[in-house]
């Protein structure tokens, strides 16, 4: 069995979201399935791959979206990992 390398608890959420690439156009919906304070686990509502770096909104309207880096990608779930701007320039 693979190691929980996690710093937080993750807590089941099941929340619809959006991802947008980095500049911020519309890239395809997911659902959020689980969060913690330093990341989470979406499901894409299509198989693409994630791009390294993009933004997460999980508002209805796609407000206040968060930087996000992939950490694994296996089909149409992913890993991620919330990240602060400087990390991704």
């Amino acid at each position: 069995m693979a190691e929980n390398c996690r710093n937080g608890s993750r807590r089941t959420v099941d929340t619809p979201g959006t991802v947008y690439h980095k500049d911020g156009h519309f890239l395809l919906a997911c659902v959020v399935k689980d969060l913690s304070r330093n990341g989470g686990r979406v499901e894409l509502l299509k198989e693409c791959a994630l791009p390294t770096y993009f933004l997460l909104s999980m508002m209805p309207d796609g407000s206040a979206p968060r930087l996000c880096s992939k950490v694994w990608q296996l089909n149409r779930v992913a890993g991620i990992r919330f990240v602060e701007n400087s990390e991704a320039t």
